[in-house]
């Protein structure tokens, strides 16, 4: 069918655009994101409601369509879920050393005594490697009282617990469309294209 011949049936739209909008599949391995927060629950994929990812629009071939754009609407709600990440902290097997607030390493914390000395950057560093910044000229902050400390380690992790209940809700807008090839003008596809997605939660 050609511009004119679909004129007479539909009417005139209501705008023009070019290119054809869609939703691509998401490719969740190479999106970061969501993290490790959204969670892929293949046991959902049965709900015509369930998407494994929110969805982005995405025009195609600008150069290749032309969209007649009518004013029927079809709005529709569909959602995705993220696991429940919860902050779990673990006790290691080894300790910290400390000195002035920055972690060193056992040899320094032991070598170090009354005195930290510092690079020109603020790091702690031994004293010899302090006076060979001074003897090539590089100017170095003077030493200070070393307040020293020993701390076990105690670190967190996130650990992700699967909750279906645990959704984003999203509305889809569709607009119906008549798509154009551009160099031949007569129609390529017709239907109910995405045009706006809306977060209600």
């Amino acid at each position: 069918m050609t511009y004119d011949e679909v004129e007479r049936i539909l009417g005139k739209p209501g705008s023009i655009g070019r290119g054809a909008n869609q939703i691509p599949i998401p490719d969740i391995s190479l999106s970061s994101e969501y993290g490790d927060s959204l969670d892929v629950n293949k046991d959902l994929r049965a709900d015509p409601k369930y998407r494994d990812a929110p969805p982005h629009i995405h025009t195609t071939g600008q150069l290749l369509y032309v969209t007649w754009i009518y004013p029927e609407v079809k709005r529709d709600t569909f959602y995705c879920t993220f696991f429940n990440l919860r902050r779990v902290q673990y006790a290691a097997d080894h300790l910290v050393y400390h000195i002035n607030g920055q972690i060193v390493q056992r040899w320094l914390y032991d070598e170090i005594e009354d005195l930290a000395y510092c690079d020109p950057s603020g790091r702690i560093i031994s004293e010899v490697a302090w006076e060979g910044y001074r003897n090539v000229g590089r100017k170095v902050p003077r030493p200070t009282l070393a307040l020293k400390t020993v701390e076990r380690d105690l670190g967190f992790r996130m650990e992700r617990v699967r909750n279906p209940l645990n959704r984003r809700y999203f509305v889809i807008v569709e607009k119906f469309c008549v798509i154009f090839d551009a160099a031949s003008g007569r129609v390529s596809q017709s239907g109910f294209f995405p045009f706006e997605v809306t977060y209600i939660n």
